[in-house]
């Protein structure tokens, strides 16, 4: 092994599918291993450290510890340097992580200084944590008043941590999903809860939290990866430093596997849900181990013939039998060391859950005797070699990810980044034994004995129950308390609460590496598309290396289709893809498409169409596909038969794919319980966030539930009334990015399309309905969340600059500190749009206190933010670093088409930035009084169980 600084190089190779060099080395005094990725043409900087955390028990140690790592170390004393640096950095990810078997801590920047800054705080802060107690008390869990420091209010659970996943327990799906992998590993790690379950997080103490760090935070459970331009030599020396000290002598950290089942095994769970919900039903089996990153990708591609597409035979067999109405968690999971491969079906009535398992069983057996369609296999390895090789949006991060998770489980990590190894390899097996896949349904799943089939029925009551005897229990332990005890605990209560106000010292505060303004890039903005009108319509190409994949983005500009088929649209928009047509049905159209693209996409948004008013905005409807440079014209001509000749009359498909969406759409609503109570709240404030909710909110899923055999007929009418308009007036955009060779034929595939040659023109504000301004949501289960939303002003307003600083400041501060540190919320935050300014809070045991400080940031927020020269100066240089993204294939049409709405160019960007660089105090004390005068407007949503709006004395309530 050759030496370099104070690493040991164990393989060096340039890896032509990362477009790197690849070094693996070993720290030789501490035995940390470090993956470097060297990418010269990669402008973002990115870090993170792994380690090895494979859970004992279900009281979310490592989740608490991820936590609680960042809240202080020996070099940087700081109280929440995470926080301090998302306040003053110009990080373009900044995070920690949890899985089921590790831990991770990754952060990147496009600053190289502050990349160094990042990387020399998070090592500190991983190998030199303060640990404090009152930490593990108010990020993990603690016993606590429900009015704190009150002795005579009842006690509670609570803190940060025990807050997060009693909201992910709420999720009827990430219950299942726990509980699937707990009947599947009963007695191994894959089996326990890394994140913590509710019930058991109490019974964590402080000193087993500590024995949980000591035993797995030490520089030889530790994977250190970077992807950068720095030279490996450089970003080893600067590692180094940070390890020095540390001695190669620690115990392997050993994870627990669950041996083999002998037989199959059949449980019924209670989860979340109304009574009169319907069951999940899922067949789950340990499919294979980690070791060999070709079986890894070849489970991957198994999940996609059987289970991805409408053409896919086992999702075709579940959905066709009509026993439910979609499919539930399936798939493979390629995550922990012990693999899971499940098939599964949501909205199944109890009595037909054996006809599921039978049909599951039957619809495999029949693949293994009559074989896969070889032209579904060909285009599934089409559609998979394409995704892997495509550079997406989050490059830095899906390297990182591989790496680690390789390198967790001893792995070979050059195989495992080495994408044209592994498809060859893949290719070889399949070509050799034409009856490959089919082999592995035999062996994994059909003659798997190590399989759980699960039913999972609604079953509120039960969980009603257990609340009520976590009330009971906690009443009695206050019963058998003392006085004393009790005192005691109300004065660490108000000590916790005092320690959490205080901020940290300005020696402290010291010890953190900050940027100047003078650190920040002047560059100009990178990316830019050239504007062509091509007979009549607007053809926006992009320079950018693609690395051989070619994008395409066809918009349409509905802004002016009548108010009535808005709601319509997110509906119609999706059926585009699922249904079949210029003859062909919609499995000859789906099986078409995959053998050309990486699958057509679309969507519907609204975007604000001018920089100077927060009332014009426009929806557009964009229907993208990326494909590989030979499939381009096939790819085109399948974009068009999808946009210009759909069927949309065939009642039967259309009320299956709805009954299939609305099911998706009910299980997104906890998960994503802020966004929606954000988008009612605005509702109120403006045409453009009127149909935003149509588009996005509880609207869009109350109309795809709607769709019956009653009311199906009116369905297609409004499709055919949008598809009329859209071929016939609505103006086109098409954005492209791929190799210049291909401009001209992409131009003129565009000038030949059908519909109309109108040009974008200038939209009327369009009026609106009223709102109330108070809204309740009704979900089942124990989380909440909370919105308020006021009108915002325009980017080109002269306090938008001091507008974004500030809600900034206070998201990052003010916020922070009220509702997730002392109220115990998992997030809360506050944001300046287009349209609205918004504060939110996410998965709140005290959403209405939440309301109370929403009101205060409004009415006093100026007093609640640190207008200090040197604080402020951090805001704004965390502010600026959007302005000039690193910007990957697949974001540039995107961004081209946001651009040339909303007649974004380089100027007005640099403009921008010149004005978001010169904000000051005055600037913020201005727009904090715009604010404050807009209270009168304010609107709120509350989403949360039938008790939570009861408390709110919410009258105006939205039923889900």
């Amino acid at each position: 092994m050759n030496q370099e600084s104070l690493f040991s190089i164990v393989r060096t190779e340039y890896i032509a599918s990362v477009r790197s060099t690849v070094t693996k080395a070993v720290h030789t005094e501490s035995g940390a291993e470090f993956v470097h990725v060297h990418c010269e043409e990669e402008r973002e900087n990115f870090f993170s450290a792994c380690f090895k955390t494979p859970p004992t028990n279900d009281t979310g140690v490592p989740h608490i510890i991820e936590h609680t790592v960042l809240n202080g170390s020996k070099k940087y004393p700081v109280k929440d340097p995470f926080m301090e640096m998302v306040k003053s950095s110009m990080a373009t990810f900044i995070n920690a992580m949890t899985y089921g078997d590790r831990t991770l801590y990754p952060c990147g920047s496009l600053n190289e200084k502050d990349f160094r800054n990042l990387v020399s705080i998070y090592m500190d802060a991983i190998f030199h944590p303060l640990l404090k107690e009152e930490y593990f008390l108010q990020e993990g869990y603690r016993l606590d008043f429900e009015e704190p420091g009150n002795a005579k209010s009842p006690l509670v659970h609570n803190g940060v941590v025990y807050n997060e996943m009693k909201g992910a327990y709420s999720d009827p799906d990430s219950y299942i999903e726990r509980e699937m992998t707990r009947l599947l590993y009963p007695d191994g790690s894959c089996g326990k809860d890394s994140g913590g379950d509710p019930l058991a997080i109490p019974s964590l103490s402080y000193d087993q939290f500590k024995q949980f760090y000591n035993e797995h935070y030490h520089p030889s459970n530790c994977c250190l990866f970077s992807l950068t331009k720095i030279p490996f030599a450089e970003m080893a020396e600067f590692l180094g430093e940070a390890l020095s000290g540390f001695k190669n002598s620690h115990k392997p950290v050993e994870t627990v596997l669950q041996p083999r089942l002998q037989e199959p095994r059949r449980k019924s769970v209670p989860v979340p849900g109304a009574a009169d919900n319907k069951c999940t039903v899922a067949s789950t089996w340990m499919a294979n181990s980690a070791g060999n990153p070709v079986e890894t990708l070849a489970f991957s591609l198994l999940e996609d013939v059987l289970l991805d597409d409408d053409s896919s035979p086992v999702k075709a067999a579940l959905l066709d039998s009509e026993l439910g109405t979609g499919l539930s968690g399936c798939g493979y999971d390629s995550d922990p060391v012990q693999r899971n491969f499940v098939i599964g079906l949501k909205g199944v009535e109890k009595n037909d859950a054996e006809t599921v398992f039978s049909l599951i069983r039957t619809t495999l057996k029949a693949l293994v005797s009559d074989g896969l369609s070889p032209e579904l296999v060909k285009n599934m390895l089409h559609r998979k070699e394409l995704h892997l090789r495509a550079i997406g949006a989050s490059w830095p991060y899906s390297v990182m990810s591989s790496v680690c998770a390789a390198w967790t489980h001893g792995e070979d990590i050059f195989q495992s980044l080495d994408l044209n190894f592994l498809l060859k390899s893949l290719k070889e097996l399949m070509n050799e034994n034409p009856r490959f896949l089919e082999e592995m349904i035999e062996h994994h799943l059909l003659e798997n004995t190590h399989r759980v089939d699960c039913i999972f029925y609604p079953d509120e009551q039960h969980f009603l129950e257990e609340e009520k005897k976590v009330t009971a229990k906690l009443g009695t332990l206050k019963e058998e308390m003392s006085p004393a005890e009790l005192n005691n605990l109300a004065l660490r209560s108000e000590e916790l609460v005092a320690s959490m106000e205080a901020p940290s010292s300005k020696a402290a505060l010291a010890t953190l590496p900050k940027l100047s303004i003078s650190d920040v890039s002047t560059d100009p903005p990178a990316i830019f598309h050239k504007e062509i009108t091509v007979n009549g319509r607007l053809f926006l190409p992009t320079e950018i290396q693609t690395a051989g994949v070619c994008y395409a983005d066809l918009c349409f500009d509905l802004s002016e289709l009548p108010l009535d088929l808005v709601p319509h649209l997110p509906f119609f928009t999706s059926f585009l893809t699922r249904t079949g047509a210029d003859g062909m049905d919609y499995l000859e159209m789906a099986e078409a498409e995959l053998a050309c693209s990486g699958g057509i996409g679309t969507s519907v948004t609204t975007v604000a169409s001018t920089a100077t008013s927060i009332d014009q905005y426009r929806v557009i409807l964009k229907a993208g596909a990326h494909c590989l440079e030979e499939d381009l014209p096939a790819m085109l001509d399948i974009l068009r038969k999808r946009l210009f000749d759909p069927e949309l009359d065939n009642s039967e498909r259309i009320i299956m794919v709805a009954t299939e969406l609305a099911e998706h759409a009910r299980s997104s609503v906890i998960p994503r319980g802020h966004v929606f109570a954000s988008l009612r709240a605005q509702a109120g404030l403006s045409a453009a966030s009127y149909a935003n909710e149509l588009l996005h909110g509880i609207p869009a899923l109350k109309q795809v539930a709607s769709i019956n055999g009653k009311t199906v007929k009116a369905e297609i009418k409004a499709m055919k009334a949008i598809h009329e308009y859209l071929t016939e007036r609505a103006p086109q955009i098409l954005a492209w990015a791929g190799p210049g060779a291909r401009e001209k034929e992409v131009s003129s595939w565009l000038e030949n399309l059908p519909g109309s040659h109108l040009g974008i023109t200038t939209q009327k504000p369009p009026e609106f309905p009223s709102i109330p301004d108070l809204t309740g949501v009704t979900i089942q289960g124990g989380t909440s969340f909370a919105a308020a939303a006021l009108p915002g002003i325009p980017s080109s307003h002269p306090l938008s600059g001091a507008g974004y600083v500030m809600m900034r400041m206070l998201s990052e501060g003010y916020l922070w500190d009220e509702i997730r540190a002392k109220k115990g919320a998992y997030g809360a935050g506050s944001n300046l749009g287009g349209t609205a300014v918004t504060f939110y809070s996410y998965r709140d045991p005290s959403p209405l206190s939440s309301l109370d400080t929403f009101k205060n940031a409004i009415l006093n927020g100026i007093h609640e933010v640190d207008l200090s020269s040197r604080t402020l100066e951090d805001s704004i240089i965390a502010s600026v670093k959007g302005m000039n993204p690193a910007v990957r294939p697949p974001m540039a049409n995107g961004l081209a088409i946001l651009r040339q709405l909303r007649g974004i160019s380089i100027d007005l960007i640099a403009e921008r930035r010149e004005h978001l660089l010169n904000v000051n105090a005055e600037s913020i004390k201005e727009f904090a009084l715009l604010l404050k005068k807009r209270i009168s407007a304010l609107r709120v949503c509350v989403v949360g169980n039938k008790d939570v709006q009861d408390s709110a004395d919410i009258s105006n309530r939205i039923e889900l």
